[in-house]
């Protein structure tokens, strides 16, 4: 059975009444909610993100819910907003689509039965919207994120963690001796390779940090809300160290190694075109390194 978690967002208390009662009557889906009562409260509940949908109304007695909006464009929010309009507000409507709302509802709807097939079809719109954004934004091999996305993505985390004054880091991989397994062991090997590092990466970050690839071997990890300085600096040890061990395929033991380099924001950039460009070099000078080092070692 469908159960929906809806945050109403909404300052009247006999409108959040109306809505409760009308959700709560209804089996098939289920709705439970939760009343936030201002803009600031709104914003708390968008910031994590424990909705299946949220219903905005456009007059908060701290603000305006077009804010909420904003707020959910910046932060790439992947659910459902749909927001209700008063008397005089219909002028509102298409600033509100522009900046992401689902659908909108006008108060006078809300008595309306049709208000559970609304909400209903927005949930079912969203997630029909998020499946055709991650086909276009993933790597159909790998399954992560294309170059492009991680690129937009890595921007917005930058303005998000400078507002904030909370540190992250960018790390790029590029992986040492992958041309050699697809000479040895041909293309369908060499996409196996890639598969394994791509699984390898995916194990041993957080459960929210965004992963990449940004090329044919190479690819980057975002790592937001960075406590401590020394985290990217171990997990990059971690990944060379996994990603060295030998991968059995039918065609015998191929195996590759992988050239880091980390930026750290704000220290190494204020943008995410500066961390990339500083991480890529720092990645290639480690690759100059560890080639010089084999080059003397023969």
């Amino acid at each position: 059975m469908e159960h929906f978690r809806i945050a109403i967002i909404e300052d009247s208390p006999d409108d959040c009444a109306l809505l409760q009662r009308i959700l709560s009557r209804s089996s098939q889906p289920s709705f439970s909610t939760s009343v936030y009562p201002t803009l600031a409260s709104g914003k708390e509940a968008l910031h994590n993100d424990n909705y299946d949908l949220y219903l905005i109304d456009l007059s908060l007695p701290d603000g305006s819910g077009l804010d909420l909006l904003k707020l959910a464009e910046i932060e790439s929010s992947s659910k459902p907003l749909v927001v209700m309009t008063g008397v005089g507000e219909n002028d509102v409507d298409g600033q509100a689509m522009s900046l992401g709302a689902t659908d909108f509802l006008h108060k006078s709807e809300i008595e309306n039965d049709q208000l559970i097939r609304r909400l209903r079809y927005a949930i079912q719109r969203k997630h029909y919207e998020m499946s055709l954004k991650h086909h276009a934004n993933h790597d159909r091999l790998t399954g992560l994120a294309q170059a492009h996305y991680f690129r937009e993505e890595t921007e917005r985390a930058v303005a998000r963690h400078l507002r904030s004054g909370s540190n992250l880091a960018l790390l790029l991989l590029d992986l040492d001796g992958f041309k050699q397994v697809n000479d040895k062991f041909g293309h369908s090997t060499g996409d196996q390779m890639l598969q394994h590092v791509s699984q390898v990466l995916r194990n041993l970050v957080r459960g929210g940090d965004l992963v990449g690839r940004l090329g044919g071997d190479e690819f980057g990890i975002l790592l937001e809300n960075v406590n401590d300085w020394s985290a990217p600096e171990q997990l990059s040890r971690k990944l060379q160290t996994r990603i060295s061990r030998p991968l059995n395929n039918a065609k015998g033991e191929s195996r590759v190694g992988a050239s880091v380099g980390i930026a750290l924001c704000p220290v190494d950039g204020s943008s995410g075109a500066e961390l990339l460009e500083r991480a890529d070099m720092r990645m290639y000078e480690q690759k100059h390194q560890r080639n010089q080092r084999r080059l003397s070692s023969i």
